[in-house]
């Protein structure tokens, strides 16, 4: 994971000024000010595009063009990011869970972190589109607030299960995820099952970023904002609408506005490219 790009481009990227020293408050610092700098997107799929996953095309893609990504891209870079300044890192494979069947996906098709820092592990996660947390979590069961929001990892079995908690109290899955490292090799297989002719995510329109009061997740048509604790789901009608959405996503990257508004324009205004629409805010994550 050894990459020759340019470790201040990186930091200017994502606009963290502190410390760089391997302690736990640069790690929470770096991993809010990414979170709020590099919005996740998924707009190569539905263009045709299939991204290159090697350091420096990443590098290039987020930093050089002021790109987003999703976990393959995002949490690579911050990893090999991390290791530089003197952290441990692993990276791992996640099942993401699918509300509306009540399971998990089956394959490692989400990529995490693990850093290992003064005899504890910690969760970080910079490229979902679901909620997660924007602070590092615990390798532990106790709940860990961030955002008005709560998470745990809880033990079953084999694997770690990250859920979820908000004002409701009601805990629900996120991902799951075994400690056992994995060579950046391996994700190629997962995003070349995504992106394969006639999966979904060719015809989905997938972006989100984090605010300072919440996070915006648009999915096709259909806007989940959360913020303190509760989730509202909104039906995008209309390109002012879709444009004004895409605008508060992209704040400061008007060439992904644009591209995600001619993705939009193209499943919604041809019939024949129409996506499948969730109907409800759990089909939406």
């Amino acid at each position: 994971m050894n990459a020759l790009w340019p470790l201040d481009a990186y930091f200017d990227r994502i606009g963290y000024r502190g410390p760089r020293e391997p302690v736990l408050s640069v790690l929470r610092g770096i991993c809010a000010a990414h979170a709020e700098s590099v919005p996740f997107e998924t707009l190569d799929a539905p263009e045709g595009a299939t991204p290159d996953l090697d350091q420096q095309s990443v590098f290039t893609k987020v930093v050089v063009n002021r790109g987003g990504g999703a976990c393959l891209e995002l949490n690579s870079l911050l990893a090999t990011a991390l290791r530089r300044l003197g952290f441990t890192v692993d990276v791992v494979a996640s099942e993401a869970w699918r509300v509306i069947e009540r399971r998990y996906t089956g394959i490692p098709d989400h990529m995490v972190l693990l850093v290992r820092h003064e005899h504890r592990t910690w969760l970080v996660d910079m490229g979902f589109a679901t909620l997660t947390a924007v602070q590092p979590v615990p390798l532990e069961q106790r709940p860990w607030r961030d955002r008005g929001w709560w998470f745990r990892i809880r033990p079953d079995g084999e694997y770690n299960v990250v859920e979820l908690s908000g004002v409701d109290g009601a805990w629900r899955p996120v991902h799951r995820f075994r400690d056992q490292p994995r060579q950046l090799a391996e994700f190629e297989r997962v995003r070349d099952h995504y992106l394969r002719d006639n999966a979904r995510m060719r015809r989905t329109l997938m972006c989100a970023r984090w605010t300072r009061d919440g996070r915006l997740t648009l999915v096709n048509d259909r806007l989940l904002t959360a913020g303190a604790g509760v989730e509202s789901l909104e039906v995008v009608s209309g390109a002012d609408r879709a444009g004004a959405v895409l605008g508060q996503i992209f704040e400061g990257h008007d060439h992904l506005r644009a591209r995600a508004l001619r993705v939009w324009h193209r499943l919604f205004e041809h019939p024949a490219l129409t996506p499948d629409r969730p109907t409800t805010k759990e089909e939406t994550r």
